[in-house]
């Protein structure tokens, strides 16, 4: 049981490096409209 209480409050594995730039990119696009409208 505790085995899978710990799976179950395990996080999800973080992204991998390559959707990072990708993400952070789309990010900054998304802050330049807002701030242009």
């Amino acid at each position: 049981m505790n085995a899978r209480l710990s799976k179950k409050t395990k996080p999800a594995p973080p992204p991998p490096p390559q959707q990072s730039p990708k993400n952070s990119l789309a990010e900054q696009a998304e802050n330049h409209k807002h701030n242009v409208m």
